[in-house]
């Protein structure tokens, strides 16, 4: 009886991490989506998403190019952000001036947010994993098989 209880308890609590783990990674992504609803926007096709979704929903047919653009879209933003970013921490970078292993210590305060700021950017940009997944799909799918 008393493990019984132990196990629902576990498996409620499990479920109720899930659920709101579920909500964070909905609102985290928002962006990303967000980035979707702009490229649905820049080629002028209608679609439809609502806050916390994973996905962006298509309302009408679109092109093999369309919809490589619109899955890429934000991993170019991103990326290029983040390839900005990289670059000027690189270009900032006081040659000589601290030592590697001392640099978060003695660093400039700003140089190391410039940093910290490229390192999200990356990570973020990693969230088009699926992305790319899906599109690499959609360029090696046989067009035959659709029929």
């Amino acid at each position: 009886m008393n493990r019984n209880r132990i196990v629902h308890t576990l498996k409620r609590w499990a479920d109720r991490l899930d659920e709101s783990l579920w909500r964070l990674d909905g609102y985290v992504v928002i962006p990303h989506e967000l980035m979707h609803v702009l490229a649905y926007r820049i080629i002028r096709k209608p679609c439809q998403y609502r806050p916390g979704d994973h996905v962006v929903r298509p309302l009408s047919e679109r092109t093999l190019g369309e919809e490589v653009f619109i899955k890429l879209f934000p991993l170019a933003v991103i990326g290029s952000l983040a390839a900005v970013t990289f670059g000027m921490w690189v270009m900032t970078l006081p040659p000589g001036r601290f030592d590697p292993a001392s640099y978060l210590a003695s660093g400039p305060r700003w140089h190391i947010g410039l940093m910290l700021l490229t390192i999200l950017l990356q990570v973020y940009a990693a969230a088009s994993f699926w992305d790319v997944r899906a599109v690499i799909e959609l360029l090696v799918k046989d067009p035959r098989k659709d029929r």
